[in-house]
């Protein structure tokens, strides 16, 4: 009895699950089925909204890229133009280095060209501060020469026109054929010494004759000398100074120059 009713108990009870499963089963297939649109329906707007973010990412990041590569190419551009402007600087300072290097050797040449100068004519004011000496010196000879010729043509009663070179040299010779022709005619009138007496006393009262007339001339002359003695010599008094005054301001502008270079 009892196996009988616990195998039917049995059979019942998997009857009974069978059914429930199967309306379980058939319940979530309806509720499924009954739910099945409204996700689907969920999903495509939550994909739409993420699709239109993505596409939005990705444009700004497209956009960033092109950015980045624009930028790549402005600093590549920059990059070369600073290159270019870098040469251009050195070859500049190289230039300018050379213009400057040329400038100075400029400046020293033109220096030493005007210190040479400058020495050159200090060498020639020197040189005629010499000749200006020896000209005074000969000046002062030859004044005294004149002097002596025409005192010692004075004391033979021959007074020259002009106190020049070739005019004393005239009066002299003229002097020494005179006095050459006495010495003869005194050998000569040996013999006659009466004669002779009575032509030494004619000639002398020639001389003295002649004498007393120019002896004021005489004197004016040499007055006359003396005074152009005096003046060439204030002249080469005046000349020796700015001579000397043009030595001394030469040997400044030496010394400056020497000071600038």
């Amino acid at each position: 009895m009892f196996p009988t009713n616990s195998s039917s108990n049995g059979q019942k009870d998997v009857r009974v699950q069978g059914q429930s499963s199967n309306l379980s089963s058939s319940c979530r297939h309806d509720f499924g089925m009954t739910s099945l649109p409204k996700n689907l329906m969920g999903n495509d707007t939550i994909n739409d909204s993420q699709d239109h973010e993505a596409m939005e990412l990705y444009s700004r990041a497209k956009a960033k890229q092109e950015e980045i590569l624009y930028l790549r190419e402005q600093i590549a551009l920059a990059s070369v133009r600073e290159s270019q402007l870098l040469n251009e600087k050195y070859g500049l300072e190289k230039k300018f280095s050379e213009l400057r290097m040329a400038l100075d050797e400029k400046q020293s040449e033109a220096i030493m060209s005007a210190s040479n100068e400058l020495a050159r004519r200090k060498g020639d004011l020197e040189e005629n501060l010499r000749l200006v000496n020896e000209l005074k010196d000969t000046e002062n000879d030859r004044y005294i020469f004149m002097s002596s010729m025409l005192g010692l043509l004075a004391e033979y009663g021959i007074f020259p026109r002009v106190a020049n070179a070739s005019s004393l040299t005239n009066n002299v010779k003229h002097l020494h054929d005179q006095l050459e022709m006495k010495i003869r005619t005194s050998h000569g009138m040996a013999e006659y010494p009466s004669f002779k007496q009575y032509i030494d006393g004619k000639h002398d009262e020639a001389v003295d004759a002649r004498s007393r007339d120019v002896q004021a001339s005489l004197h004016l002359r040499a007055e006359s000398l003396q005074l152009n003695h005096e003046m060439h010599q204030q002249a080469n008094i005046g000349s020796h100074f700015e001579i000397s005054s043009n030595i001394d301001r030469s040997g400044c502008k030496i010394d400056e120059l020497f000071m600038l270079a």
